[in-house]
């Protein structure tokens, strides 16, 4: 005959397998927002090369 679990031993390995599975997830979360930083600075620097090539373009249109 097969064993049966007890109902109480079952939920409590669901329990511990959705514990698990939150756990994972938070440390995903957690490496996917440790890079937010780096890409922020990134973008600045990308915004602020574009304002000023913008800026030199217009100055060079009005000062020729």
């Amino acid at each position: 005959m097969a064993t049966q679990l007890d109902p109480q031993e079952l939920d409590l390995q669901e329990q511990l397998a959705s514990i698990k599975r939150h756990m994972a997830e938070i440390d995903q979360r957690q490496k996917e927002t440790s890079l937010e930083p780096a890409k922020l600075v990134v973008q600045a620097g990308v915004m602020i090369a574009a304002l000023l090539g913008a800026g030199a373009a217009v100055a060079a249109l009005f000062l020729s």
